[in-house]
């Protein structure tokens, strides 16, 4: 990056590719209540661009998404991705190597995007402090190649000038569990302290796996207890799919449907002009989360050292009707996060604030 360009300093930054959702933090600012730290995010989904987009109809909401480029691919992520997913691709990946692939890269370059965007858009980027994190099933296989390739210079085209590209550099990153980052944001709050030699358990119900991460009040994991399962709030939604009809799990938009029926406990979703009731599947996602507390529970063991358990992730909501009676001689000490999607990018930021001040 020339030192003669335009270009704007990012101090922290904090972002979380989940196999769900790809969520991001924008920085600070004043509000009512003091200082409070932007988020956003768009679904964890690329699909490869079209040669050409028609222009839009007059009075219609503009498609908010942007054709980043990867291994000389051109990828469409974004906001408005679900509208545009063709029917052979854009399927979410979960496979555990999904941050080595082309698809992860452009979720990636995506959200610098926005984060461009969010700035004005036209100059270039300097993030200095960034945490990602990485599933524990895989952050200690892939954490070193994940920061090679998130530091350094990468280019985006520009959101205030189409045509044109911008560079954003980001030099110092971090790798950390994901879970980490969702305790980290959850003892900010003045009344929710761990006590150094108090222990937290950190169960995340994510879009692609279910991690749990035990660490003391000055952050330290004990990895040996830390772990996580290959069942996420996705494949609740997609074992639906499949029970009403096979092949339909391969459709975004329809396992979007059902995914959304289950985090806001509704009653019914309709698929093809046909209204399925929730409850009448409910019994397959209690399977599938009995399993992963069993897994859980195996390796951790008894839960009688354990001072305070979270519940976080985009599928804590249905995790907790689970919990609460799997894990009913702990409900004193069970909470449910405030902003379980935001959680870990909140947390990360604060990470990467840490790493600032060091």
């Amino acid at each position: 990056m020339s030192s003669s360009q335009v270009h704007t300093i990012i101090q922290h930054a904090g972002l979380d590719i989940g196999f769900f959702s790809t969520k991001f933090t924008l920085g600070k600012r004043q509000g009512p209540l003091g200082s409070e730290l932007l988020v956003d995010q768009f679904p964890s989904l690329a699909t490869k661009s079209p040669q050409k987009i028609l222009p839009q109809l007059p009075n219609t909401e503009p498609l908010d998404a942007v054709v980043v480029e990867v291994d000389d691919v051109d990828y469409i992520v974004g906001k408005s991705v679900l509208s545009m997913v063709g029917a052979a691709g854009g399927a979410r990946a979960q496979s555990l190597d999904f941050c080595l692939t082309p698809a992860y890269k452009s979720l990636f370059l995506g959200a610098l995007y926005y984060m461009a965007k969010h700035r004005g858009g036209n100059g270039n980027l300097v993030i200095n402090h960034m945490v990602v994190g990485l599933p524990l099933n895989t952050v200690f296989i892939h954490a070193e190649f994940l920061k090679k390739m998130v530091m350094g210079e990468h280019l985006i085209p520009c959101p205030g000038q189409p045509g044109r590209m911008l560079t954003v550099k980001v030099n110092h990153v971090i790798v950390v569990a994901q879970p980490q980052g969702a305790v980290v944001n959850f003892t900010s709050g003045l009344d929710r302290k761990i006590k150094p030699k108090e222990h937290a358990l950190v169960l995340d119900m994510g879009g692609g796996t279910f991690d749990w991460f035990i660490c003391n009040g000055n952050y330290a994991p004990n990895y040996m207890l830390c772990g996580a399962a290959p069942i996420g709030a996705l494949a609740f939604a997609a074992l639906i799919c499949d029970r009403i009809k096979p092949g339909l799990k391969n459709q975004p938009r329809v396992i979007e449907k059902v995914d959304e029926a289950l985090r806001s406990d509704d009653l019914t979703f309709r698929i093809t002009g046909v209204d399925y009731n929730v409850s009448d599947y409910w019994p397959l996602v209690t399977g599938l989360l009995e399993e992963s507390l069993q897994q859980m529970m195996m390796q951790v063991g008894a839960l009688d050292t354990i001072d305070h358990i979270l519940l976080t992730g985009g599928g804590a909501g249905i995790l907790k009707k689970i919990a609460q009676t799997r894990l009913a001689a702990y409900k004193k000490i069970m909470v449910m996060d405030e902003d379980p999607v935001y959680s870990n990018a909140k947390g990360f930021y604060r990470i990467a604030e840490m790493m600032g001040r060091s």
